[in-house]
C-alpha cells in the first residue's frame, strides 16, 4: 500500500508554483485549484522534494492516504479503539460462563423443584455453559425423574442467562360454579349486538341504555314470576360518545431532516460515548447493536445520525384540522381493544384564544359495555311480591 499525501499550498501566484513543480520534476497524482490555493496529492518520494521548495509559500498536509492514514487513526483514535479491544475480550471469554438462571412458573414448589434439579445434573450459575448436547440430556434427566409433577420442560439460552419453562402435569380439578348475577350496561350508549350464552335478554339492539341498566337478566321469569337465579353470560357492544378537546400554540418549533447523514461506530462504556467522528449540531439517531456484554455495561452500535434544523410553523384554524383529528383518534384508540373500533367523528368547533387555538371533536365508538352485577343477595320470594304489590 503505497503512501500519498493531500497537500494545500496557498499562494498568490498559483501558475509560478505549477511552473516550479515541472522545473524540479516533481510528479503528482492528482492537482486541483481553487482561488489562490492548489490541492496536490503526490507519493513519499515527491512529497520531500514539494517540501524543499524554497519558496514564501505556505505548504500544508490536509490528508492522508494508505498506511500512514491508517497509522494517524490509530493514534487518533487509540482510546477507542483499546476500549473495543478491551470490550470484545470481555466479550469472549465472560459470554460463556452462567451468570443467571430463572425458572419461569406460577407455583414455587415447581419453581424450587427445577432449580433443585439444574444444581444436581450441572447447570449452575458461575460456571462455563454446558454444550447443546449436555443441556438435551440435563432436561431429560430432569423430567424423568419428575414425571408425576412435570409435564414439558424447555431450556433457552439468552446471552449469558438461561430461561427454564415448565409445565406442571395436569390432575383433574373441579371448576368452581359462576355465581348468579346480571350483565348490566357499563356506561350510557346505544346497544349495537348483544350476544347472550345464558339468561334472559330484556333489551334489545337500538335500544339506549344508561349505565347501571340491566341487559342481560340473570333472574329467570316464567310468565310474570321470577323462578330462579342464574349466572347471566353475553357479550354487548354499544355505541359510545365522546368529546375530545385538544389545544395547540399558534407557533411551533417543528424538526425537519436536511437529507444529510453520517454512520459512525460508537462505543457506549459506563455511560459514556466513545466515537470517531463529530456529530452534528442538531440530529436524531437511530442506533443498530452489534455486540452487548451482559456482565458490564458496554455495548458496540453502529450509529446512523440524520442532520436536523428546526423551523418555526404557525397553526391556523384551517391547517390545525388534520392534526387535531389525528392526535384525538390516537387518544381514543388507546383506550379501545381490538374488537373495538371508532364508527364515526366530526369536528364541533374551532376556537382562537390569544396564542392557541382550540378544537373539540366528537366520536362515536363501538365499546364492549358488558358488566356483571351479583344476584346472590337477591332473595326470589321478596322480589315477586314486589312484582305483585306493582300490579
Amino acid at each position: 500500500m503505497t503512501d500519498r499525501y493531500k497537500l494545500e499550498i496557498t499562494c498568490k501566484n498559483t501558475s509560478y508554483f505549477i511552473h516550479l513543480l515541472l522545473e524540479k520534476n516533481i510528479k503528482y497524482l492528482s492537482l486541483n485549484i481553487k482561488e489562490n490555493k492548489i490541492y496536490l496529492i503526490v507519493d513519499n518520494l515527491n512529497l520531500s522534494k514539494v517540501l524543499s521548495l524554497k519558496t514564501s509559500y505556505k505548504i500544508e498536509i490536509i490528508n492522508y492516504y494508505g498506511k500512514e492514514k491508517i497509522k494517524k487513526i490509530f493514534k487518533k483514535e487509540k482510546y477507542f479503539l483499546l476500549g473495543i479491544l478491551i470490550f470484545l475480550s470481555n466479550i469472549y471469554f465472560l459470554s460463556h460462563i452462567v451468570f443467571d438462571i430463572e425458572v419461569v412458573h406460577n407455583d414455587k414448589y415447581i419453581r424450587n423443584l427445577i432449580k433443585n434439579n439444574l444444581y444436581e445434573f450441572g447447570l449452575r450459575k458461575y460456571k462455563f455453559e454446558p454444550s447443546y448436547e449436555k443441556l438435551q440430556k440435563i432436561k431429560g434427566l430432569i423430567l424423568k425423574k419428575n414425571n408425576n409433577d412435570v409435564e414439558w420442560l424447555e431450556i433457552e439460552k439468552i446471552g449469558t442467562k438461561y430461561i427454564v419453562r415448565a409445565e406442571r402435569r395436569k390432575k383433574s380439578k373441579k371448576e368452581k360454579d359462576c355465581p348468579p348475577r346480571n350483565i348490566i350496561a357499563s356506561k350510557d350508549s346505544m346497544i349495537l349486538t348483544i350476544t347472550s350464552d345464558k339468561g334472559e335478554v330484556i333489551k334489545k339492539k337500538k335500544d339506549y341504555v344508561k349505565k347501571g341498566d340491566v341487559i342481560i337478566s340473570g333472574l329467570i321469569r316464567n310468565k310474570d314470576k321470577i323462578v330462579s337465579k342464574v349466572c347471566a353470560s353475553g357479550k354487548v357492544y354499544g355505541e359510545v360518545w365522546y368529546k375530545v378537546t385538544s389545544i395547540y400554540p399558534s407557533t411551533y418549533n417543528e424538526e425537519v431532516l436536511t437529507g444529510n447523514k453520517k454512520k459512525d461506530m460508537e462505543l457506549n462504556i459506563f455511560n459514556k460515548k466513545l466515537s470517531l467522528k463529530r456529530k452534528y449540531e442538531n440530529y436524531k439517531i437511530k442506533d443498530k447493536n452489534i455486540l452487548t456484554s451482559n456482565l458490564i455495561p458496554m455495548s458496540l452500535n453502529l450509529s446512523t445520525y440524520y442532520e436536523t434544523k428546526i423551523l418555526k410553523r404557525k397553526y391556523n384554524l384551517n391547517n390545525i384540522e388534520r392534526l387535531a383529528l389525528k392526535d384525538s383518534n390516537k387518544k381514543i384508540k388507546n383506550k379501545l381493544s381490538k374488537d373495538e373500533s371508532i364508527l364515526y367523528k366530526k369536528v364541533l368547533k374551532k376556537t382562537r384564544k390569544n396564542s392557541k387555538i382550540e378544537i373539540e371533536i366528537f366520536f362515536k365508538v363501538r365499546e364492549d359495555i358488558s358488566d356483571t352485577e351479583s344476584t346472590e343477595n337477591i332473595d326470589i320470594e321478596k322480589e315477586n311480591e314486589k312484582l305483585n304489590n306493582r300490579e
